[in-house]
């Protein structure tokens, strides 16, 4: 993927506030990648999101840069929230990259059994264990450490989430219905 970033600073180009970031998808092409930089250069964020399912919650601060490459990105207030797929089921579709949801918004505050896909064969390796991650912002200035988080290979995993959570999955997926 050739970088071609539309770059716009927080509080000048575009509003200070919470972002919901989707990957633009074609036939040929379903990942997006974006950076943020703190106003004194340092990056504090530059994930990959990938697949048609994926999104990613950031609230940026006014200064701050950010760089976007085949995404989507849209004011929480003006965003359509995650639905499941027809199973029900919450998913990271991706093998390499993770989902974020946020509880309250996406789906309830409760108690929530974290699986492995079955239908996909990963590499034996723990690379590519299953991830589950909790955040109580999406305000980063720096890489931020999760509040929980867990690796996998194979069962499940209990997490509860609470009003306002954030929710990161990687090679898994949560059964809601």
């Amino acid at each position: 993927m050739g970088m071609n970033f539309s770059s716009y600073q927080v509080g000048k180009d575009i509003p200070a506030g919470e972002y919901v970031i989707t990957p633009i998808c074609t036939e040929d092409f379903d990942t997006g990648y974006f950076e943020v930089y703190n106003e004194d250069g340092s990056l504090c964020n530059n994930p990959f999101i990938e697949g048609e399912h994926a999104r990613y919650y950031m609230t940026l601060i006014d200064g701050q840069i950010i760089k976007l490459d085949s995404v989507r990105m849209v004011s929480i207030q003006n965003s359509v929230r995650a639905l499941p797929d027809a199973d029900g089921n919450f998913i990271s579709e991706s093998i390499d990259y993770g989902t974020m949801y946020k509880c309250g918004y996406d789906f309830a505050p409760g108690t929530y059994t974290i699986e492995r896909p079955s239908n996909v064969e990963y590499p034996d390796t723990s690379f590519y264990d299953s991830y589950v991650a909790i955040y109580n912002s999406s305000n980063i200035q720096k890489f931020v450490e999760p509040d929980f988080s867990v690796s996998f290979s194979s069962g499940t995993q209990q997490v509860t989430l609470k009003e306002g959570q954030y929710l990161l999955l990687r090679r898994a997926y949560v059964h809601l219905a």
